[in-house]
């Protein structure tokens, strides 16, 4: 058989929830104590560094803002569902006249799920870690127009790492198409349609995204291996299995994020990011307020501005809370939350 045809779920890029424990450090505790701690954390980055826009009264303007938000493990939790603390803060920020911008490593076909849960009419996302950006002109059904696009050819990335683990498995993103790979991914790992053809077919059409995949190998002898692969004329980000997402050389959601900013006249000082990855790492650089998710590695987490509870406890709704506490939709301790979000649980019922 030479090719075939398969809808499957998103890409595995992080181990199942009960496959890691928590590290050190994280925020703990009920969500009205996360969204306390948050709070103190933005009013030491607040004093430390240049603060965010500022209305008249010299509280946050919220319509200055542009929030970055990963999805895998940042806004997504392990079901596939975004929670509704989740979904409510998409709406307070809109609410309050932020621009709230999706970036992902999926390409557009896979961030069809994810929009159905948060995005609307004229979002912008960010795809393919920055070589795609796209803006929805429906959620439902799913329709888009790109506006930015950076291709490049595979070739040399994809021959340096055959030549150093010859059984790897590559893929190519054919945008808003399929995925060519040289032989099938595990199941469950990749969206929408895959069509098996020679290695010699994946390396020399222009595309925005290459993944290369080693089942066979655990995390560290791969990181060895991409490491050896000496992928230089390349960006890679490497996951939490041994996956590499291969893309354009200085492409970043972090350059595709820039671009957008100055397209929407939106100050450097409004950024904020979200994300959990290595693949978010750029994107937390470049943000002027920056937060790492709670199960984040390490390394990331030192490139963030502060740290976050981890998904499954709502780390980004409560820094949300906090955020808006300075714009006049909730005010220190006296923090109003609405009726059906009320509660101690850090782990609210998610939505059926």
């Amino acid at each position: 058989m030479s090719s075939f045809e398969q809808h499957l779920n998103e890409p595995i890029t992080r181990p199942a929830p009960e496959a890691h424990e928590l590290p050190p450090g994280v925020p703990v505790g009920t969500f009205a104590e996360l969204v306390e701690h948050a709070e103190a954390e933005l009013a030491h980055f607040q004093t430390v560094h240049e603060p965010l826009p500022t209305t008249t009264d010299g509280r946050v303007d919220a319509s200055q803002l542009l929030v970055a938000l990963d999805i895998d493990g940042t806004i997504l939790q392990a079901d596939g569902t975004t929670s509704p603390r989740m979904k409510q803060a998409v709406k307070d920020l809109r609410d309050r006249g932020a621009k709230v911008v999706i970036a992902s490593g999926r390409g557009p076909v896979a961030v069809q799920s994810i929009s159905k849960q948060l995005a609307q009419p004229g979002d912008y996302l960010v795809c393919a870690n920055g070589a795609v950006t796209i803006q929805l002109d429906s959620v439902e059904p799913f329709e888009y127009r790109i506006v930015d696009r950076v291709d490049f050819v595979p070739r040399e990335a994809l021959l340096a790492l055959e030549r150093v683990v010859p059984d790897m498995i590559f893929g190519v993103e054919i945008t808003g198409k399929c995925f060519k790979v040289n032989r099938p991914f595990p199941v469950g790992e990749l969206t929408g349609q895959q069509v098996v053809a020679p290695l010699a077919d994946l390396l020399d059409e222009p595309v925005v995204r290459a993944i290369a995949r080693a089942p066979q190998m655990t995390l560290a002898e791969f990181e060895q291996a991409v490491a050896a692969a000496k992928l230089d004329m390349v960006e890679c980000a490497i996951g939490w299995t041994s996956w590499v997402d291969i893309g354009p050389k200085g492409v970043s959601k972090a350059s595709a994020l820039e671009t957008l900013r100055q397209t929407l006249g939106l100050p450097q000082l409004g950024t904020i990011s979200f994300g959990d990855g290595w693949n978010d790492a750029q994107m937390l650089q470049w943000a002027h307020l920056s937060v790492a998710m709670g199960d984040a590695p390490q390394g990331v987490v030192d490139l963030a501005s502060a740290r976050a509870a981890t998904v499954a406890a709502d780390g980004v709704p409560a820094w949300v809370q906090a955020i808006l506490a300075g714009s006049g939709t909730q005010t220190g301790t006296n923090t109003t939350v609405a009726p059906e979000f009320q509660g101690d649980s850090a782990d609210p019922t998610r939505e059926a």
